[in-house]
């Protein structure tokens, strides 16, 4: 007479170590896994997520499985692009995201999403330290600086400019703000730390303050420089429809303002055009060239370095 072997149910715990397990292997062999296996690790990653609060509840020590946890996410993350490239058969994690409605909250099922955000992160410090060059550079204030090493006030200036690209850098509005002023105490017609206070005054709905400030940049200013110098603080903010319209309106006032240009590359790369974005950055250092102004030609071939890396990136990803 035949006997059935019957499969002992697994545990809780134990469906956690085992999904832990093959997550982590999951993980790092997915480049040719296949779509299959790339939504088997997502649903993999619900369920472990899903048994932790379970298990705590009953008191299990899960300190080392707490550990796997993390190492998987980590992996993830880490191989982020080879899990997109798989699920591109499947339309991709937006196309699995409207599959799975209401919105799925768990961060691997955005990945795409996440990844396009650092690239905008690490956009917007590239341009927070281009444009601190370029002013500091083509605005002369190095030279002044080289100089008249010893003027306070210039030295003083200075160190509130950088106290407050510190302070956007950590997201600190208010606190940039209040820098700006002060850097606009010492030298009132600074036209960079007006361009701040209007969009910065904007992004707090500081409406009269922004008004003023708007007022005085567009007095003191070229209309299509305001408008450059508006449209690129937008882009740092990660504000690109509002920076498009202001590129577009700076090129249209001067088709020839190499930063109107540098500012709508960044806008189109924010919204995910990035031909777009390498076509303007190209313009931008011809412009620069034609005008001798070398240190932003430099600053904008780096700049298209850099968008060239992502769109090969990118199309990897595609393919």
């Amino acid at each position: 007479m035949a006997h059935v072997v019957k499969t002992p149910k697994l545990t809780p715990a134990d469906e956690l170590r085992s999904l832990l397990e093959e997550s982590e292997k999951l993980a790092v062999n997915m480049s040719g896994a296949g779509a299959d296996k790339a939504v088997t690790l997502l649903e993999n990653l619900d369920r472990i997520q899903a048994l932790f609060p379970t298990l705590e509840a009953k008191g299990v020590d899960l300190k080392p499985e707490q550990a796997r946890w993390e190492a998987v996410q980590g992996a993830v993350r880490r191989h982020s692009a080879d899990i997109r490239r798989e699920l591109k058969p499947l339309g991709g994690l937006a196309a699995l995201r409207k599959q799975r409605a209401p919105a799925i909250e768990n961060w691997w099922w955005r990945l795409d999403e996440i990844q396009r955000a650092q690239w905008r992160r690490r956009l917007a410090r590239l341009l927070l330290a281009t444009l601190a060059l370029v002013i500091v550079v083509g605005g002369g204030l190095w030279l002044f600086d080289h100089f008249f090493p010893g003027d306070p006030q210039m030295r003083e200036f200075q160190n509130y400019k950088l106290q407050a690209e510190q302070q956007l850098e950590a997201g600190d509005l208010a606190a940039a703000i209040a820098s700006y002023e002060a850097a606009r105490a010492i030298y009132p017609d600074d036209a960079d730390a007006l361009a701040w206070l209007v969009v910065l005054n904007e992004a707090l709905e500081r409406w009269p303050e922004a008004d003023v400030a708007r007022a005085e940049l567009f007095e003191q200013t070229q209309g299509d420089v305001a408008l450059g110098l508006l449209a690129e603080k937008y882009v740092i903010l990660e504000q690109p429809e509002q920076a498009l319209k202001l590129a577009q309106a700076a090129i249209e006032a001067n088709p020839d303002n190499p930063r109107g240009y540098l500012a709508l590359a960044g806008a189109y790369e924010q919204l995910d055009r990035l031909q777009e974005a390498i076509d303007a950055l190209e313009i931008a250092a011809e412009k620069a060239d034609e005008q001798n102004l070398p240190e932003l030609q430099a600053l904008t071939r780096m700049r298209l370095g850099f968008l060239l890396q992502r769109a090969a990136a990118e199309r990897a990803i595609e393919q």
